[in-house]
């Protein structure tokens, strides 16, 4: 069977994600299926993985006349890799070849064998029947693009973690209004809202209140296919999320705990009456800052002490690493409006700031006290949202 190697690649990586099951780490599972559409010469390929836990099932078409239709594991790792490595052979399709023993894979130039994996009690994608699941069920409908970018943004507050994150996972919250996304791990806060349709399936109607579960966002980051303008579908139950976009299946455990209103900490403040609890107002481009955070970084990287110093104010602002034996110091732009003010920061907690945002508002009270910074570029207002607390 012929395959593209950029679309493989893709969506073997992202089934490898969660291939972690037991003594079967990075094994992954194709199930080679016949084409039912007649007038289609080809086949289904399906790759599926679990880690027992969580799991993902993706389906390709491809081309050929392969006859070995059935079930094999192979070593993701091992395949993945080879075929990344091929790009140096500007290879765009490959043959695959299928038998009890071996999965062959041929260009033009290369040929290499990949053994079959035996593996024993494989997990299975959970079914999703609705009908048969007790309690209630809803489903949300709503933007993968969207969905992809903010789940990416609550993940970077636990993932990487310089410390062990106090709370690994992110709590949804579903409302008639859509949804409201917030990690922590005990020093930041980040906070997504976005537009969604809840709607309990028993009913039929829209949810009259709140919705909460929690789930691991950065697997699920990891597995959704973001593609502008489509929706995807998120089926919610006691114990488990089904998510169903234009190319995969993902079934999420959700996760049993109870997750402390840390969105409650972020103030919605009236900024057009200027009514705010601040004392200063820092609005600045997000590639400005980013930019001076990674040369910051990069002269700190090898020190222990990684504290930055921010020093706001109308006449003019600059950031300095002023612990480290390289000290670097940057001046910045923006527009602040208040008292200047000097605050400390260790510079990894701050990388929640790379998230993409066009424009941000960063707003202080005292040096000692949390910073709260908003998304000033979304025409909504308090649509995303972050806490960073400063070190003295």
């Amino acid at each position: 069977m012929r395959v593209k190697r950029e679309i493989l690649i893709d969506k073997m990586s992202k089934v490898s994600s969660v291939a972690n099951y037991k003594d079967a780490k990075g094994i992954i599972r194709f199930d080679l299926l016949e084409e039912n559409d007649e007038t289609n010469i080809g086949f289904n390929l399906r790759i599926f993985a679990s880690d027992g836990i969580n799991a993902v099932m993706t389906t390709m078409k491809v081309e050929g006349k392969e006859d070995r239709v059935g079930t094999y594991y192979i070593d993701s790792r091992k395949v993945t890799n080879y075929l990344k490595n091929l790009g140096a052979f500007e290879v765009d399709e490959i043959d695959i070849m299928l038998s009890d023993e071996k999965i062959s894979i041929l260009t033009g130039k290369t040929m290499f064998d990949f053994p079959i994996e035996v593996v024993e009690d494989y997990p299975v994608m959970p079914a999703m029947d609705l009908d048969s699941i007790e309690g209630e069920k809803y489903v949300v409908t709503c933007d993968s693009m969207t969905l992809h970018r903010k789940m990416m943004n609550t993940a970077k507050t636990i993932y990487p973690s310089y410390d062990k994150p106090i709370l690994q996972y992110t709590n949804i919250i579903c409302t008639q209004d859509g949804l409201d996304l917030v990690s922590s791990d005990g020093f930041r806060i980040t906070r997504m809202l976005m537009d969604a349709e809840v709607i309990n399936l028993k009913t039929k109607q829209p949810i009259p209140g709140e919705i909460v579960t929690n789930i691991n966002s950065m697997v699920l980051a990891r597995l959704l296919t973001p593609i502008s303008g489509v929706e995807v579908s998120i089926f919610i139950t006691d114990d488990l999320i089904y998510v169903v976009d234009s190319e995969s299946a993902i079934s999420l455990k959700t996760i049993k705990a109870e997750f402390p209103k840390v969105r409650d900490i972020i103030p919605k403040a009236d900024f057009k009456s200027n009514q705010v609890p601040f004392k200063t107002i820092w609005t600045i481009e997000g590639k400005e800052i980013n930019n001076s955070l990674s040369l910051l970084k990069a002269v700190v990287i090898n020190e222990k002490n990684k504290r930055v110093k921010f020093n706001i104010n109308s006449e003019g602002s600059f950031i300095e690493s002023d612990q480290s034996k390289d000290k670097g110091k940057i001046t910045i732009g923006g527009e602040v409006i208040g008292e200047g003010i000097d605050v400390n920061f260790d510079i990894n907690k701050l990388d929640v700031l790379n998230n993409g945002i066009e424009k941000l508002r960063i707003c202080f009270t005292e040096a000692n006290k949390p910073v709260i910074i908003y998304d000033y570029s979304e025409t909504k207002e308090f649509t995303n949202s972050f806490l960073i607390m400063p070190i003295l």
